[in-house]
């Protein structure tokens, strides 16, 4: 079997060689597939990458709810708190998107 990217950098040798054996091959067919396959890719790297942020952030967001609550909680500390569990859920709704879309991108690839 022929490494993908030794066939696109090789592509005219590579329909060579199979002519030579006696077979077609849809050379442009390929490098459509495989462009769709690297983009897939690109797309699926971009999602991990903005989930990992986000876990990040609901990780950081959640010790600023705890840290609010532990000092006497005020009108303002009640509020702060408030605030930061409310981007912390929705941080970690949107984890649980990327999560799926992550996972529909590795059925593509």
């Amino acid at each position: 079997m022929l490494d993908s990217r030794f066939v696109r950098e090789n592509i005219t040798e590579v329909q060579a060689a199979l002519r030579n054996r006696g077979m077609e091959w849809d050379s442009g067919g390929f490098l459509e597939l495989e462009g769709g396959r690297r983009s897939v890719i690109a797309e699926l790297e971009s999602l991990q990458a903005r989930r990992n942020t986000l876990s990040k952030e609901v990780g950081e967001l959640m010790r600023a709810a705890k840290g609010a609550s532990k000092g006497g909680a005020t009108g303002d500390d009640a509020s702060a708190q408030a605030e930061a569990l409310r981007q912390a859920e929705e941080a970690k709704a949107e984890v649980r998107d990327l999560n799926i879309q992550i996972e529909q991108a590795e059925q593509r690839k």
